[in-house]
């Protein structure tokens, strides 16, 4: 299936994903190699108290610095509030733990609000990460080539699903589609305008240095 790191399925239904303006890095102990990722945000969001979450795999070790997901800040019925604070506190999950259960909850969350039509209760505002893609390192750069930068475009969904991503520069073909597939993986919470979520082209950028 094209994409099924992204989507889940529920009840036979596939669903989503959404972007949290965060800044992540990895690094490989034992290993002078370091990969920045930036995924940038067209509009800045309000302040709010930052957490960090640190994730150890193996030798890999991650840091991930977020912010929870917003309350309601307009009017909504006690049906949609009851399911904004439902679907808030999921992504919180998401945010704070990054496991599967948490991200079940939140798809099939996410996907009544569609089938029902929910208002979401937001001021404009631009998508925010909840889970970053598979991790990319300055080792993928060609073996001559000491840094880089591939920079995308990419097609962020109302649905959660993630569109065309289109390559604005980028260093090789292989590691380019390395890129794409990274971003392809992400998963975020779509845009809000008017009340409603929305498809909105945004930015990514992946630096790479080999040390």
């Amino acid at each position: 299936m094209a994409n099924a790191s992204l989507a889940w399925i529920v009840e036979g239904k596939k669903d989503l994903a959404a972007f949290f303006p965060a800044f992540y890095w990895r690094s490989l102990r034992g290993s002078a190699l370091v990969c920045f990722v930036f995924l940038l945000m067209a509009a800045n969001t309000p302040a709010q108290d930052t957490k960090t979450r640190k994730t150890t795999k193996g030798s890999a070790f991650s840091v991930t610095n977020y912010q929870d997901l917003p309350v309601a800040d307009s009017s909504c019925n006690s049906e949609e509030c009851a399911w904004w604070n439902r679907l808030r506190e999921a992504g919180n999950k998401i945010l704070r733990k990054g496991d599967q259960n948490s991200k079940k909850a939140y798809a099939s969350l996410f996907v009544e609000g569609m089938e029902k039509s929910y208002r979401v209760p937001l001021a404009d505002r631009p998508p925010y990460v909840l889970v970053f893609g598979p991790p990319l390192r300055p080792s993928d750069l060609p073996s001559k080539q000491k840094n880089g930068t591939v920079s995308l475009l990419v097609e962020q969904r109302a649905d959660g699903t993630v569109g065309e991503v289109k390559v604005l520069s980028g260093v090789s073909p292989d590691l380019d589609q390395r890129c794409i597939e990274a971003a392809r993986s992400v998963i975020f919470w779509p845009a809000v305008k008017d009340g409603k979520f929305v498809t909105q082209w945004q930015p990514a950028e992946y630096k790479f240095q080999k040390g």
